[in-house]
Formats: structure tokens, C-alpha cells, sequence
């Protein structure tokens, strides 16, 4: 998972102080986040994922179906409908 929230982070173009003023954590979680060495709760991840443009599952097991997110920032994703 970690590489994963480095990858999105770069695809998009932010800096970890950049993402966690949007996600309202600190640079050094994200940091940690991003090596490994803690890992987000369930309210995180779901911030990460709207932020990223990529559904919760992409973020924990790199799964690109059943997005609710759809494409946002030309991530390869699949947006369910209703």
C-alpha cells in the first residue's frame, strides 16, 4: 500500500506538505505513511482516495473495479453506476 500512496501522490503532482494540508496530517505522517511505517485509518484512506481520484480498494489492495470515484487524474479506474 505504501508505494501505491507514493505513486498517486507523484502522479498528481504534490508534495507531502501538500497532501497532508489537504488531508489535514502532518508532512512527517505522510512521510511514514508513504515508507511503510504507520498506516492510515479508515477516514484517511477515504480522504486519500478522493484527493488521489482512485477508489479505497486501488489504495489497499491496487484493485481498480468498482471505483465511486471514476477518473479524475488519468488513473486507470472503473466508476460503478447506479
Amino acid at each position: 500500500m505504501h508505494t501505491r500512496l507514493r505513486q498517486l501522490r507523484k502522479q498528481i503532482k504534490l508534495t507531502q506538505e501538500a497532501v497532508a494540508e489537504k488531508v489535514d496530517v502532518t508532512k512527517d505522517y505522510i512521510s511514514m505513511l508513504e515508507r511503510g511505517i504507520k498506516v492510515p485509518g479508515r477516514e484517511l484512506i477515504v480522504k486519500l482516495a478522493t484527493l488521489y481520484g482512485c477508489s479505497v480498494d486501488y489504495i489497499l489492495f491496487g484493485e481498480t473495479t468498482n471505483s465511486q470515484f471514476g477518473n479524475r487524474h488519468d488513473l486507470t479506474v472503473s466508476k460503478e453506476t447506479a
